[in-house]
């Protein structure tokens, strides 16, 4: 497998761009996976810079539901026609928030995806041979302090996913992706502030 970060907030090559945001793009044997989006169209051109063909994407994964992570996806749509979307239903239909500075919406501006297109995940589960989906991941460790700006208003309960794929290095690459997926969460809302 070799992963390429297309969008984060630092850089070590000055060709790319950076932003506060994440996207990685993901070669395995059989699939090109996107790993979020970033939060702008950052991605295509760090893409173009890198030599990725991001037409060449089999699957998008949305790891949640905030504009840093999700932001670009309509950008990719516009490139790629064909790949398909996973992501959890609260993910689309959530509202997140930030009281960072100031209180203001996290919440991305989602595009219209056919249903040919979307798969959404509430259950752990296989995608194809080599790809697989975990949903409902417990929150065992403590939350960041950074997140304690972070909150969501949700229809129904919370689904945190993550991605695995076969041969994936299972203790450096899982984990660490696995905190980037579940960290950003803040399940607790203020109802005074949104009611």
């Amino acid at each position: 497998m070799k992963w390429t970060v297309l969008v984060d907030n630092r850089t070590n090559d000055p060709a790319l761009e950076t932003e506060h945001g994440l996207s990685i793009f993901l070669e395995t044997e059989r699939h090109h996976i996107l790993l979020d989006t970033g939060a702008s169209d950052m991605l295509i051109r760090n893409a173009e810079r890198t030599g990725i063909d991001l037409n060449t994407v089999d699957y998008v994964f949305i790891s949640h539901g905030h504009s840093d992570h999700a932001g670009g996806l309509k950008h990719f749509m516009a490139v790629n026609e064909t790949a398909k979307v996973i992501v959890s239903p609260e993910a689309v239909s959530g509202k997140f928030f930030s009281k960072r500075r100031y209180l203001h919406s996290i919440t991305p501006e989602w595009p219209e995806i056919s249903s040919e297109r979307l798969l959404t995940v509430e259950h752990s589960g296989g995608i194809a041979d080599d790809l697989y989906i975990i949903a409902r991941i417990p929150q065992v460790h403590p939350m960041p302090k950074g997140n304690l700006h972070l909150f969501a208003r949700m229809p129904k309960e919370r689904i945190s996913l993550t991605i695995s794929v076969m041969n994936w290095p299972s203790i450096p690459t899982a984990c660490c992706l696995q905190a980037v997926l579940t960290a950003d969460w803040k399940t607790s809302l203020l109802p005074h502030l949104f009611p």
